[in-house]
């Protein structure tokens, strides 16, 4: 599952918690506002139609009101209030008039209105807001004032919070986090910016780099503790692996004394087919000691670099190795085609093509064949070859295509370093008479003019 972009999920939160805070506080502040009595709810124009379609005058010629729905639902309101006089000195009142209003409601049949709704006005909020306004009952003129400045519930204020979020606190906040994007974006990127530099660094770190470790300066604090224990974790690693390699070369120093005394012992007895089995045995025992040496060695990186010729390596790796081949009733043949130089390590690319000949020694049959040709060594024998689908595997330690095979499984895998801390690299294919030709390909120091 692909993640998404640490900028995104900021502007994705930011922009929850823009809607939610925005809510909260519409909510908290509509709230305040109208259990102090600052916002109420005031009555509207049909409302006060519908009071003056109940007024009526009763059989006692006394002003009454019809118990409609709508004058029982305003009458069940808290604080609800009117008073009603006609021209004949009628009045019809309900509820408690406000303290604010007797000397106004004494006169009240005296005002006259320019309107028909009219609204008493009160800036400085010293009065209980009313309406009044100028009617009829049963054809006669009457005044009407009616309190219209009820105290919200809390319920009706969060309903009302809602619907003035919904309406124009959402869409505001949603544009207003929007628009506020390219600058968080921009924002993460900035302070990240310093994890571009421990990113370069992790990339070079692997097992020929020691040492190495994440920079944590001048990155955020949150950020901060998981490179401290990036750093330990390979601080850790590397004391194991250092452990890990004293011990191998330890065990290899160790081994190559009495495998030399075992040689010494071998080579002075009489010729015969358990001396020729013997050798062949303990030339393998100390091929894997030089092996395992090897592995400390590329670890530790090649040596000093310097003018290697091709065709003189190959001629001293096939000259050492003769005696070998001589008892194994093989042949090792040169092909040498122009001048091959390249920059790099002498013993350790003699090692490596020292490898391939005795890889083709013990896995081959037939003659085996050297060839170089411009920055490539070539080893073919006429055995068995190997099969396309595992030349990719036989590059892995320890791997053996047969289980019982004598090899350590180390040869190709160690060919394969060494070419690659050269800059070159190792194909496996088919040699001209069938079997296996193992080639290493590396970069000509200079240009060359091949035959």
């Amino acid at each position: 599952m692909k993640s998404s972009s640490l900028g995104w999920r900021l502007i994705r939160r930011v922009v929850l918690i823009h809607v939610v805070l925005a809510a909260l506080m519409t909510a908290v502040v509509l709230t305040g506002l109208a259990i102090s009595g600052i916002v109420v709810d005031e009555a509207s124009a049909e409302q006060i139609v519908a009071i003056e379609k109940a007024i009526h005058v009763d059989a006692n010629g006394r002003l009454a009101l019809r118990e409609t729905r709508a004058v029982a639902a305003m009458k069940a309101t808290r604080d609800f209030w009117f008073v009603l006089r006609d021209a004949d000195g009628r009045e019809l009142r309900h509820g408690v008039l406000p303290a604010e209003y007797p000397a106004l409601e004494a006169r009240i049949g005296e005002l006259e209105f320019a309107h028909r709704i009219s609204y008493w006005t009160d800036p400085d909020r010293r009065f209980p807001s009313a309406r009044m306004l100028k009617t009829e009952v049963d054809g006669r003129p009457a005044a009407l004032i009616i309190g219209v400045g009820q105290k919200l519930t809390v319920w009706q204020s969060l309903r009302g919070s809602l619907v003035v979020f919904a309406v124009y606190g959402l869409p505001l906040t949603i544009l207003m986090a929007l628009g506020a994007a390219p600058l968080i974006v921009l924002a993460v990127r900035r302070t990240l910016a310093p994890l571009e530099v421990v990113l370069d660094e992790a990339s070079r770190i692997d097992v020929r780099s020691p040492g190495v470790r994440l920079s944590e300066g001048r990155l955020p604090r949150e950020i901060a503790p998981l490179i401290a224990a990036v750093n330990s974790a390979l601080d850790r690693l590397e004391e194991g692996y250092a452990s890990q390699a004293r011990f191998m070369t330890d065990a290899a120093h160790e081994l190559r004394t009495p495998v030399a005394i075992l040689q010494t012992r071998i080579e002075s007895l009489s010729a015969g087919m358990d001396r020729t089995a013997l050798t062949q045995d303990v030339t393998r025992l100390a091929l894997l000691c030089e092996q395992l040496l090897d592995l400390q060695r590329i670890n530790q990186g090649v040596g000093q670099r310097t003018a290697v010729d091709l065709g003189q390596l190959a001629r001293q790796c096939a000259a050492d190795l003769a005696p070998l081949a001589i008892s194994a009733n093989r042949e090792i043949g040169l092909e040498l085609i122009g001048s091959s130089v390249v920059a790099g390590d002498g013993p350790a690319l003699g090692r490596a093509l020292s490898n391939l000949i005795m890889n083709a020694l013990q896995h081959g049959d037939g003659p085996i064949t050297v060839t170089v040709k411009g920055g490539t060594m070539s080893v073919a024998d006429e055995g068995q070859g190997i099969r396309p689908e595992a030349r990719r595997k036989v590059f892995e330690p320890f791997h053996r295509l047969k289980p019982r095979s004598t090899g350590s499984g180390l040869g190709l895998a160690l060919v394969k370093e060494i070419a690659q801390l050269h800059g070159g690299t190792v194909s496996i294919g088919e040699g001209p008479r069938g079997g296996a030709d193992v080639s290493i390909h590396l970069p000509l120091a200079v240009r060359q003019t091949t035959a």
